[in-house]
């Protein structure tokens, strides 16, 4: 007779809510990656945002070299309204690094995804480049 293999063990992870939101920021960051793709022209800009939906999960080390564009903080280092937009997902991937190894930012990683869904819904139409190039570049609506 054939014995009963053993039940398998729930995994239980030490902080449920913080497993959650990592997995709701990840998703949430992929649905905006994908969302500026379908209205970013050119393939190359389009190969840039797949750069970065392969590396929203962090390797053992953050490494900042593995992202396809690093901007000054939130803001682009040209006046260009794609780079403005690479530059805030760019910020906000390395925000949720940062979050996957136990920062306590959800709230700004909150108010990031808020900012460019809210980008997204209204268009880069709607958008002009502000800043200079010593500060860095920004979208904003007029």
């Amino acid at each position: 007779m054939i014995p009963k293999p053993p039940k398998k063990k729930e995994i239980s992870f030490p902080d449920p809510d913080f497993h959650q939101q990592k997995k709701d920021f990840h998703k949430q960051i992929r649905e905006i990656i994908f969302g500026f793709y379908s209205v970013i022209p050119r393939s190359k800009n389009r190969d840039l945002l797949l750069e970065f939906a392969d590396n929203i999960i962090p390797g053992k080390e953050p490494d900042v070299t593995r992202l396809p564009y690093v901007g000054r903080g939130s803001n682009a280092t040209s006046e260009n309204k794609i780079a403005c937009v690479f530059a805030l997902i760019s910020c906000l991937v390395r925000m949720y690094w940062k979050f996957y190894n136990g920062a306590k930012n959800q709230h700004n990683i909150a108010a990031r995804i808020s900012f460019l869904n809210i980008v997204l819904k209204n268009g880069l139409d709607k958008y002009q480049v502000k800043g200079n190039l010593a500060e860095g570049y920004y979208l904003k609506n007029d």
